[in-house]
């Protein structure tokens, strides 16, 4: 337990960063993101504290092991996604790769050991000691989320500017009901909020005030 002395890597709020790890591997965090790193001989650990996570993991002999919430992911290589969402719920998909999930903190011959199927979005609540994985939530769903882009087929405008408010300094703000209904579908880049707010603008015919307490859009 010493070794999480060693010092985290950390994002600040509306900040996407990548991280080379000794051992080769590349971690992307997300904005507001922490994770504490354990490099020994015998084991690469690594512990997801809060935020987003894309972890390229290298080759290794040595296990690499993911601690998030109740639950801990081992590979030797594995491309993998993991963060916790809004609504409690730690959600992971492994894109390359193999890896297995167990409960955390229990002894091998009391885990359940799960495979991690390939290209799956799942999902689990970070104090489930029980570890039962289901479909994972939208709020993680896009997988182009390290540029700082997002895709949608449709999603309402008040859940799109939420995933737009996670790197916003000042928080946009939409108080008619009218406006928040309305439905969206594209490509945004909710990651530069200046950008994005003036893209919605555009295409919904929003009045744009910004205040000292956020970014209001109204109807023209």
């Amino acid at each position: 337990m010493a070794a999480w002395a060693a010092e985290p890597l950390v994002t600040r709020h509306g900040e996407i960063r990548s991280f080379h790890l000794d051992d080769g591997s590349v971690v992307t965090l997300d904005t507001d993101s922490r994770l504490d790193v354990a490099l020994t001989d015998n084991a690469r650990i690594v512990k997801l504290a809060r935020g987003r996570a894309r972890l390229q993991i290298a080759t290794d002999i040595r296990p690499f092991r993911i601690l998030a919430g109740s639950g801990q992911v081992t590979t030797t290589q594995a491309s993998i996604d993991i963060g916790y969402d809004s609504e409690g719920l730690i959600g992971l998909t492994l894109s390359d790769g193999a890896a297995v999930i167990a409960p955390a903190g229990q002894t091998s011959h009391k885990s359940v050991i799960r495979q991690l199927p390939a290209a799956t979005p799942l999902a689990y609540r970070a104090d489930d000691a029980a570890l039962r994985l289901g479909a994972r939530s939208s709020d993680f769903g896009d997988s182009d989320w390290p540029s700082g882009w997002a895709e949608y087929r449709t999603i309402r405008l008040d859940q799109l500017v939420a995933a737009a408010n996670r790197y916003a300094a000042v928080p946009i703000i939409i108080k008619d009901p009218a406006i928040a209904r309305l439905e969206a579908s594209g490509r945004f880049r909710i990651s530069q909020t200046d950008t994005f707010v003036r893209r919605l603008a555009q295409l919904f015919e929003l009045a744009v005030e910004r205040r000292a307490d956020g970014i209001y859009l109204e109807q023209r």
